[in-house]
């Protein structure tokens, strides 16, 4: 750490020891601190909404709760980082590294997260409405309980998702699915309980995924790898029609 990094290291803080949250977002905001080294710090329950801190390296800070609306946050790094109940509506992320975070709770709406590293993150029952996850990787996430409507995870619909992603063996399971088109492997998908009603699954591998108790009214699928599920779902001829 050089030592201009460190002198602003320290400020924060100081800010942060005094509960002066204003201030540190303002400090953050003046000095743009990219790549700046906030391991370890402890920010649950703050109010730093607006904080820039585009590179930051926030593994191991404890961020419980945090509030950080609107914030850019290009590229950071968030590693195993435990972001339970943080509100993060509105922010930056593209690029961040999020693999194996725990988002359990977590308000991620209308979130920028593209081509995001969210292999392996835990993010039950958290808020994704009309989040931007175009080029994610959701390899292995656990998303139960997670509201979905309206992400776009590729493509340019608005209100509907396109998933144009790896999320082999990504759970979904009570996930809120509605009127999506899944386009991408999804192959051990666990989908269980999911609510897919108005669906569409357009070249889409969902070779063995599961999909006991999921809601399927209305639910379309075109030009789709479904071998291995004993479910009879909908074909739709190849025109789309």
């Amino acid at each position: 750490m050089d030592e201009a990094t460190h002198a602003l290291h320290e400020q924060l803080r100081a800010l942060l020891a005094r509960r002066e949250d204003r201030a540190f977002v303002q400090l953050t905001e003046d000095r743009q601190p990219v790549g700046l080294d906030l391991r370890g710090l402890e920010l649950s329950g703050r109010e730093l909404n607006g904080a820039v801190l585009p590179a930051a390296d926030l593994r191991g800070a404890r961020l419980r709760g945090v509030k950080l609306q609107g914030a850019i946050l290009e590229d950071v790094d968030v590693t195993a980082t435990d972001l339970t109940g943080a509100d993060l509506g509105g922010a930056v992320l593209c690029g961040a590294d999020m693999d194996r975070a725990l988002l359990d709770d977590a308000v991620l709406r209308a979130c920028d997260l593209e081509c995001a590293a969210l292999t392996e993150v835990r993010a039950r029952r958290a808020d994704l409405r009309r989040s931007r996850l175009i080029g994610a990787d959701l390899s292995a996430a656990d998303l139960r309980g997670a509201d979905l409507r309206g992400v776009q995870l590729g493509g340019m619909m608005v209100e509907v998702v396109w998933v144009e992603t790896t999320a082999l063996r990504t759970n979904f399971g009570e996930a809120d699915l509605r009127e999506v088109v899944l386009i991408g492997d999804f192959e051990w998908a666990d989908l269980r309980r999911a609510d897919l009603r108005g669906a569409r699954l357009e070249r889409v591998r969902l070779r063995s995924a599961r999909l006991e108790g999921a809601r399927m009214e209305g639910l379309h699928v075109l030009d789709a790898d479904l071998s291995g599920i004993d479910i009879a779902l909908e074909r739709v001829p190849a025109d789309g029609r």
